[in-house]
Formats: structure tokens, sequence, C-alpha cells
């Protein structure tokens, strides 16, 4: 099992959630944290949004967990693939 994270800035730009998915692929993570520390503004806030719509879609075959309980700022996500990890 390959386990891995990526303290992200901005993970709301599709660009960036489409080197998630590269990541994901091409190293064969089975778990990754996503840790983002730029989400205080609501304009980030609204980039959030942005992640939710197209990681549904891009992320589809994979599991993600949000966590925004602990700091206002930032989020951590983990991601995986539920083919391998149960």
């Amino acid at each position: 099992m390959k386990v891995s994270s990526w303290n992200i800035r901005c993970c709301s730009n599709t660009l960036k959630i489409n080197e998630v998915l590269s990541l994901l692929r091409t190293d064969r993570i089975d778990v990754l944290g996503l840790l983002e520390n730029v989400m205080g503004s609501l304009e980030n806030r609204i980039r959030e949004n942005r992640f939710e719509f197209f990681s549904k879609r891009a992320l589809k075959h994979y599991n993600v967990l949000k966590f925004f309980a602990f700091h206002a700022n930032g989020c951590i996500r983990v991601v995986w693939n539920p083919a391998t990890v149960r």
C-alpha cells in the first residue's frame, strides 16, 4: 500500500485537480492526504465549491473525506482508492 501527502495550495484550481489525479494514477497511490492551508476568505470558500464540483467527476473512482473542524483557514482531505483500501 502506498500512502502519500501533499501540502497543496489552492486545490480548487482545475489544473491542480488534474495534477492530483495524475499523481494518484502514475504513482499508484492508495491513500493521499491533501493539506490545504489557504481557505479563510470568502473567495477561497467559493473556490472550495469548485473543487467539490470538479473532483466529483475527476476523482469519481476515489473516495474523498474532508475535514474543516480544526481550523477555519484550512482543511485536510484524505483521498483513497476503495478498490485497494477497506
